[in-house]
């Protein structure tokens, strides 16, 4: 496998490991909060004494933590969906980059390899007669027969 498509998938699983974890990280936070709405929903009416009735300021305290909880977690919950999908569609793309495997891709990373090589070789050779205009005139006086 060349170089460069290794470090191209390589690449592709780190961000996708990114993708995943931040993903994983709204969903708990999503439970959470989804946990906290639904308890104090459950909570129920508080009735101070033997009285029948409500304590206005205590519902309307309730209902106003139960507003800002909810908005909290649909928040969480559009933001949990969008990294999601990203990791979803970006898994894919990485899964189709795998399948590439013996195709155009992985031999043309390869050729890039030879010439970085053969760069690499021109800069830092130890022979002054090797190098890469050596090597291109060798290959064009071969194929020129």
């Amino acid at each position: 496998m060349s170089l460069f498509y290794l470090l191209l998938l390589s690449l592709c699983g780190l961000v996708g490991l990114v993708l995943r974890g931040r993903a994983r990280a709204l969903e708990r936070r999503f439970t959470r909060l989804a946990g906290e709405t639904d308890a104090l929903v459950k909570a129920g009416n508080h009735r101070p004494g033997n009285s029948n009735k409500t304590d206005p300021y205590q519902e309307a305290k309730r209902q106003y933590e139960l507003g800002r909880l909810a908005q909290k977690r649909d928040a969480v919950e559009s933001r949990y969906t969008a990294w999601n999908g990203a990791a979803e569609r970006f898994a894919g793309f990485t899964a189709r980059l795998r399948g590439w495997k013996g195709r155009f891709l992985p031999y043309l990373l390869g050729a890039a390899d030879a010439v970085l090589l053969l760069v690499v070789l021109d800069q830092f050779g130890s022979e002054p007669g090797v190098g890469t205009r050596t090597v291109a005139e060798t290959v064009n006086a071969l194929l020129a027969r």
